[in-house]
């Protein structure tokens, strides 16, 4: 693997911040601009840090591209501060702008719904987003390298019940930003890099097939 791949990837998998509240069913992404089709398999740690095995979760994706949006769904599961938690969304992409003579990047934007929920503690997060995807991909021999950015912005929606001294449900506008890395093979399937930076902080990995 060349040199500035091997660079790439290190960078990304580890260069996260200290801490991240869990229960956000879409971090990482995982969604460069392209009408990908398949299913996923990942580990993602939900609050990276100091050690990448705490907040640890198991993430699967399936996207089938229609003619006018990209559907796609994802569910998952691990282990939070010793408490199961689940996640589960819809996610909704449409191409905006293709790679061309008059355009560096592709671009789509993005959006869908979902949810994170640890039910020992009775709480649950709502989240609907709604953002821009930007990269492009670099032809290497054998395999292409696709980096992209996915910023969005976010209405959460906090369930839970009342801590003592402190509020119940509420809801708030956050913004995150998805930094990740594809690597393409010919046969079509994908190594997956990513990592989410802002109100939510994650860090994974895994295959498209």
């Amino acid at each position: 693997m060349p040199r500035r791949l091997t660079l790439l990837l290190t960078v990304i998998l580890f260069v996260a911040p200290v801490t991240a509240p869990a229960q956000v069913y879409d971090a990482p992404s995982f969604r460069p601009p392209d009408s990908e089709q398949g299913v996923g398999f990942y580990a993602i740690s939900l609050a990276p840090g100091d050690d990448l095995g705490e907040d640890v979760a198991a993430l699967a994706t399936w996207r089938m591209p229609g003619s006018d949006l990209d559907l796609g769904l994802r569910a998952g599961a691990g282990d939070v501060g010793g408490d199961l938690a689940l996640l589960g969304g819809l996610e909704v992409e449409q191409g905006l702008v293709s790679v061309g003579d008059d355009a560096p990047v592709s671009v789509a934007w993005t959006s869908g719904m979902g949810v994170g929920t640890v039910p020992d503690r009775n709480t649950a997060r709502i989240r609907v987003p709604a953002g821009i995807t930007l990269g492009r991909e670099i032809q290497m021999e054998g395999y292409a390298l696709l980096p992209y950015a996915h910023p969005r912005l976010a209405v959460d929606f906090f369930v839970r019940e009342d801590p003592p001294g402190g509020a119940g449900d509420e809801a708030d506008l956050n913004f995150d930003l998805d930094l990740g890395a594809d690597v393409v093979f010919d046969e079509g399937w994908r190594l997956r890099f990513g990592v989410t930076l802002g109100s939510s902080e994650a860090v994974g990995f895994g295959v498209g097939l």
